[in-house]
């Protein structure tokens, strides 16, 4: 009884932990140029701190990127030892070596998304809207194409600390018009860091199932073998 007490309670609270809380951080009001035609870009770096809540499971982002030729841009998003390819010259293929020729995106950027952002088939010169996969293509931007290995997904940053520092990085890599970082939004869920919540509550289990035996067993010492009462 005692041992399904304590599995019980550690199915609870493993169930709880998994759950995670999704916390939002929103960087706005950026506005900055991306060079055009430059790779060595801009970056955008943000401190989190504090947060106890603090071991990643999930990570999506929001870009806001206005104007310029969207087949230019080569985004990417690190954390820790977390990397991620966002966007890799969309649209770039063996057939096609400038990608596609809309402006700008305001998208949300998600692994379990339908759709590969590389190939979203062009917005008729317009901003890009939606919720897309990640490029997650690390290749070199003067090399990729569709059909290059897509390996650096958002997925780069589960099991990390929340904490610390998270840069974005952003370049147009080729002549063509200029963008603008308009804002990016970070979507986490995290959970608290398993090991100490786990003891803790696992420690208090095993006190409360010790004293739950201690005191059947004096109430069997009260009875004797036909149920009568006895001193202890």
């Amino acid at each position: 009884m005692n041992g399904r007490v304590i599995l019980i309670g550690l199915g609870l609270l493993f169930g709880a932990v998994t759950h995670g809380a999704l916390i939002t951080y929103q960087f706005n009001d950026i506005n900055a140029a991306i060079p055009d035609n430059n790779a060595n870009g801009y970056q955008n770096s943000q401190q989190i701190t504090g947060v106890q809540e603090s071991l990643i499971t999930d990570v999506d982002v929001k870009l806001n990127i206005s104007g310029g030729y969207n087949g230019d841009l080569y985004v990417y998003l690190t954390h820790s030892s977390g990397f991620s390819v966002l966007l890799n010259r969309v649209g770039r293929t063996a057939d096609d070596s400038f990608g596609y020729g809309d402006a700008g995106f305001s998208v949300t950027l998600n692994d379990s998304a339908l759709s590969d952002i590389h190939l979203y088939g062009g917005n008729g010169d317009a901003q890009l809207t939606g919720t897309w996969q990640p490029d997650a293509r690390n290749v070199d931007p003067a090399m990729v194409l569709d059909t290059s290995t897509r390996s650096s997904f958002l997925n780069a940053f589960q099991g990390l600390d929340l904490n610390g520092t998270w840069t974005l990085f952003a370049a147009d890599v080729s002549g063509g018009g200029q963008s603008t970082l308009v804002s990016w939004e970070l979507e986490v869920t995290a959970v608290p860091e398993p090991v100490p919540v786990a003891l803790g509550v696992f420690g208090g289990l095993v006190m409360m199932a010790s004293l739950s035996g201690r005191i059947r067993r004096k109430l069997r010492a009260r009875s004797g073998p036909e149920g009568e009462s006895r001193t202890l």
